[in-house]
C-alpha cells in the first residue's frame, strides 16, 4: 500500500523534496474494471478526462484467484505504458479479490479518487458488485453503459435537478471539454 500510495517515508534521504511537498495534489480518476474485458471501454472515457492539468489516472482490475494475477498485471502494465506514452500520468493496480466492488471502493478511498468509472454489468443495478460500488463509494461514480469510445456529437447529460444530477453535469462538462464537444442537458420537459 505504501508503494502504491507513493508514501514519502519510503523515499531515500529525509523525505520528499520541498518542491514535491508543495506540489498540488492531482485529482485522481480511477478506471475500475469489475470485469477485465471492460478496460478499453473505461479508458475511452477516463483517458480524455485524465489529460486535464493536475489529473492522474489509476487503472485497476481484480481477479478471483492468484492464477490469473500475472496475466492481469502484465495487461495493466502494457496499458499503463501505452497511456503514459501519450502524456497521461497513470498508475496501475492488479490484485486478487473475492469482493471486487468493495475492494475497488476501498482503493478509490485510499487514493482519494475524485471519480471512479466502472462498466455496466449485464444485470446493471441487480449486480452485487456494482451495487457495492454505488452504495459505498465516497467519490463520484460514473457507470459506462456503452462499449467503445464516446460517439460523435454532443455529450448528453440527463438532468432533473436531483442531488446526483449535479455530479453528472460536472462530469458531462469535463468530458465535453476533454473531447472538444458541446454538452447538452436533457431535462424533464
Amino acid at each position: 500500500r505504501a508503494i502504491f500510495a507513493q508514501d514519502p517515508a519510503l523515499s531515500a534521504g529525509d523525505g520528499p523534496s520541498p518542491a514535491a511537498a508543495q506540489a498540488p495534489h492531482a485529482a485522481t480518476i480511477l478506471a475500475a474494471a469489475l470485469q477485465r474485458e471492460a478496460l478499453p471501454s473505461l479508458l475511452a472515457i477516463a483517458e480524455p478526462l485524465a489529460r486535464a492539468p493536475e489529473r492522474e489516472l489509476v487503472l485497476a482490475a481484480t481477479v478471483a484467484g492468484a492464477d490469473g494475477l500475472e496475466t492481469l498485471a502484465l495487461r495493466l502494465s502494457e496499458l499503463r505504458a501505452e497511456i503514459g506514452a501519450r502524456g497521461v500520468t497513470v498508475r496501475a493496480a492488479a490484485f486478487t479479490s473475492a469482493r471486487p466492488g468493495a475492494d475497488l471502493v476501498r482503493l478509490a478511498d485510499e487514493q482519494e479518487a475524485r471519480l471512479m468509472i466502472v462498466e455496466a454489468p449485464a444485470g446493471l443495478l441487480d449486480d452485487p458488485q456494482l451495487a457495492a460500488v454505488l452504495d459505498a463509494a465516497v467519490c463520484d461514480v460514473a457507470v459506462a453503459v456503452r462499449a467503445g469510445p464516446p460517439p460523435d456529437g454532443p455529450v448528453l447529460v440527463p438532468f432533473s435537478g436531483a442531488a446526483h444530477d449535479w455530479a453528472a453535469v460536472e462530469l458531462g462538462a469535463d468530458l465535453a471539454r476533454a473531447l472538444g464537444r458541446p454538452v447538452r442537458l436533457a431535462g424533464a420537459s
